[in-house]
């Protein structure tokens, strides 16, 4: 045998001695549920295990683009494709969420705070299906994992995890570490057995070893409705995950309010947004409360929707029962809040969740309402403001005078009119006016009229004296004249 040779066989088994792993994208976490047909609460967790950035692309349709195979019990396979504009670098020892709707998932892990990537036709609701990577239609598939409805996940809470190489079920943990179970030993002797041994030594194995650090974290909803106030908390821990109860928080909700308080105060808050959209709130903890530098940071981002949630109908005297409906797109949570009227009220219990296009209608033997509360029934939040008043459901918009439902007023130069007020311009000015008359119209216009024959009767008579002043002034120069014709001096 060659020295070469010896060398390599040498370098083989040094490998696998050290148990030589590839490494790169995997599948490590699949939840799947066999009891819900709805699909905003499947999801994969991807985790890189390599040395080197991992680079996402939706929408294209190259070899380069990373696809989800999804093979089918009835064997039909498919080639899920990641979002259109996904473009997305999963950094080595990141885990990352592949699920069809974002908000759906937020609802049940409100406090996961990781890369959220959309495949939008992906579908684990078989009750057997294999899944892959994949780069484009025909590339090779790595990371296989096939599930059934005996390895449970169906409905009761639970996700398959990769632990130690094999496949568990145990509860969720998105964006972390899965839960260490250590794999049952390797019975002895068999082929069998050493092809398991063999699959075992090749099977990637990873463990994050994490750096103690001072964390901190936002506990709040991530899907809130507008002028609703919502609760915030924070909680931090130290470099032995031990909890910390000193020293301070500063809050940026991302709407331009701010809030700081104490490590030591961990009662909840509450904050309203006005406005829909989408906010970042920022969490800062700092040890010493005089710092200006901070020891952790956190935050979430928030989607505020428009609040529409209605009373949409009552019954009558027989059956007085209250139909409250959800009218958003999305599940709306109405735990404590509370139908009241002049005379009684109600609390609707915890976990009430009214789902989106969605109704729920109240008994009045559960409510104790009666047809004498109609009139003053009213929905509120959890926080006593209201919400829905089913005596005024429609908001009714200021009065803009002028506007074009405006009546114009017409008056007549003749005789006093009557003018007819709009009821608008009439609520105005506190009650109907009847039969108002325009008589300063008319006597102001009067008056203008009567001025201007004023001045020319006043010019007619300067005028007229004028004229008669000169021909008196000519007549007397005539009169002079002539009598001084009638006589003559005689010199004697």
């Amino acid at each position: 045998m060659s020295k070469r040779t010896i060398l390599i066989l040498l370098g083989f088994a040094f490998l696998f001695s050290y148990r030589f792993v590839f490494a790169g994208l995997i599948i490590n976490e699949v939840m799947y549920d066999l009891k819900d047909s709805d699909t905003d609460r499947e999801w994969i967790e991807l985790y890189n295990n390599g040395n080197t950035d991992f680079i996402i692309k939706g929408g294209t349709s190259g070899t380069d683009s990373l696809r989800v195979y999804e093979k089918k019990s009835s064997g039909a396979e498919y080639n899920r494709t990641f979002a259109t504009g996904t473009n997305s670098a999963i950094i080595p020892g990141e885990y990352i969420i592949v699920a069809q709707n974002e908000l759906g998932f937020k609802n049940d892990y409100p406090n996961y705070s990781g890369k959220i990537l959309i495949v939008s036709a992906m579908d684990l609701t078989n009750t057997s299906q294999t899944l892959g990577l994949r780069f484009g239609s025909s590339g090779d598939i790595w990371s296989l994992v096939t599930y059934n409805s005996s390895q449970g996940a169906n409905g009761d809470g639970n996700s398959l995890q990769l632990i130690s190489g094999l496949w568990k079920v145990a509860l969720p943990t998105p964006g972390k570490e899965n839960e260490t179970i250590n794999p049952p030993p390797p019975s002895s002797g068999g082929e069998e057995n050493n092809n398991n041994s063999t699959q075992n030594i090749l099977e990637p194995k990873t463990k994050i070893v994490e750096i103690p650090k001072i964390k901190t974290k936002i506990m709040a909803k991530t899907l809130v409705f507008t002028g609703i106030p919502i609760e915030f908390k924070a909680n931090a821990t130290g470099y032995s995950n031990e909890p910390l109860f000193y020293g301070k928080y500063f809050w940026n909700f991302g709407d331009g309010d701010s809030k700081e308080t104490k490590a030591n105060d961990t009662a909840k808050f509450m904050h309203t947004f006005f406005y829909e959209g989408e906010y970042t709130v920022a969490l800062e903890y700092y040890q010493n409360f005089y710092s200006d530098n901070p020891d952790a940071f956190d935050k979430i981002t928030i989607k505020v929707v428009p609040a529409d949630i209605s009373i949409s109908k009552v019954g009558d005297e027989k059956d007085f029962f209250v139909e409250i409906s959800n009218n958003t797109n999305y599940n709306a949570d109405l735990s404590k809040w509370i139908l009241s009227s002049n005379q009684k009220s109600f609390t609707l219990p915890k976990n009430m969740i009214l789902e989106p296009k969605k109704k729920i209608i109240l008994s009045p033997k559960i409510t104790n309402f009666s047809i004498s509360d109609k009139d003053t029934l009213k929905l509120a939040n959890s926080q006593w403001e209201t919400v829905f008043d089913y005596a005024s459901p429609i908001i009714i918009e200021p009065v803009k005078i002028l506007a074009k439902n405006s009546i114009p007023i017409k008056i007549s130069m003749a005789e006093p009119a009557e003018v007819e007020m709009p009821a608008s311009i009439s609520a105005s000015l506190g009650g109907p006016i009847d039969n108002l008359e325009a008589t300063a119209v008319k006597s102001d216009t009067a008056a203008g009229n009567n001025l201007m024959y004023e001045i020319v009767f006043f010019a007619f008579l300067g005028i007229s004296a004028s004229a008669a002043y000169f021909v008196r002034i000519r007549n007397r120069k005539s009169v002079l004249g002539t009598a001084g014709n009638d006589f003559k001096i005689i010199d004697e």
